[in-house]
């Protein structure tokens, strides 16, 4: 008896892989792929100046933070060893 309930299980359980497709078939399409560099947006200040705003992720904090500067105060920044 309980090798004919055995014997049921097995059956079942190759009836039911059967009637699935297959896992490795197809592998799914990839993600999109996403942009390595972060995008800086572009903002006009009250007196009229460009500034470049960027996300800056600052010691001991998780959540980067925005922070905007003129072209050449993001120069000077490098300058000093900042990286983005």
């Amino acid at each position: 008896m309980l090798t004919h309930r055995i014997a049921k299980t097995l059956l079942a359980g190759m009836l039911i892989a059967a009637a699935t497709p297959s896992l490795a078939a197809e592998p799914a399409s990839p993600p999109p792929p996403t942009k390595a560099k972060k995008q800086a947006k572009k903002i006009i200040d009250e007196n009229g100046n460009a500034l470049i705003c960027k996300k800056v992720r600052l010691t001991g904090s998780r959540v980067p933070k925005d922070t905007c500067a003129s072209a050449a105060e993001w120069k000077e920044l490098e300058a000093e060893g900042y990286r983005d």
